[in-house]
C-alpha cells in the first residue's frame, strides 16, 4: 500500500513539474504543490518548525462566569471575569461588557475591578446588570479588557438565554 501511495504522488509530482515546464502553472503554485506532495510521499508526519512563539500582547480575557444562565426569570445578572495583560506596559486599565442581539439591541457598559482600582497587570472584574427589561430571547454577551495604551484585546464571549 505504500508503495503505490508513493508511485501515484510521485506521478503526480511529475504531472505538477512537467505542467510548470510548459508555463501552465504559476512556479511559486508549483513548488508549494510539489512539496505538499513529496513531504507526503515520506508518510509521516513532521510537526511545523518555527522560530517564532506565539504572543497576546493584548488584554486576554479569562474565566468569564455569567449568572444566572439561563436567567429563569431573574431580575439581576452577574457576570465576572479575570482580565491578564501581558504586553510591554502591563496594566489593565478597563475592562467593559457589550451585550446584543441579531436584532436591534446593542449596548456596553464598563466593568468594575473587585479591587476597587484598575492597578496591575492582572484584574478581577464584575458587573451586575439589571436585566429586568429585557424582552426573552438568546443575547450575546462580550467581555474585553483595555491596557494602558488603549488597545482593546479579544472578547471572551458566552451567550445569554434570557427566559421570563
Amino acid at each position: 500500500m505504500a508503495r503505490l501511495k508513493k508511485k501515484i504522488l510521485l506521478g503526480a509530482c511529475r504531472f505538477i513539474y512537467g505542467a510548470a515546464r510548459k508555463r501552465l502553472l504559476p512556479g511559486g503554485l508549483v513548488f508549494g504543490v510539489v512539496g505538499l506532495l513529496a513531504g507526503l510521499a515520506r508518510a509521516e508526519y513532521i510537526p511545523p518548525q518555527t522560530c517564532y512563539r506565539m504572543v497576546i500582547l493584548d488584554p486576554e480575557v479569562m474565566a468569564l462566569k455569567v449568572f444566572p444562565n439561563p436567567t429563569g426569570g431573574a431580575e439581576n445578572l452577574h457576570v465576572s471575569a479575570i482580565i491578564v495583560d501581558r504586553g510591554e506596559m502591563a496594566l489593565v486599565t478597563g475592562a467593559e461588557l457589550r451585550l446584543f442581539t441579531t436584532g436591534n439591541y446593542d449596548k456596553t457598559w464598563p466593568m468594575e475591578p473587585t479591587d476597587g482600582k484598575f492597578d496591575s497587570d492582572s484584574e478581577e472584574v464584575f458587573l451586575d446588570l439589571d436585566i429586568s427589561g429585557l424582552p426573552a430571547g438568546s443575547y450575546y454577551l462580550y467581555v474585553s479588557g483595555i491596557d494602558a495604551k488603549g488597545a482593546q484585546g479579544y472578547p471572551a464571549s458566552r451567550q445569554l438565554m434570557v427566559e421570563e
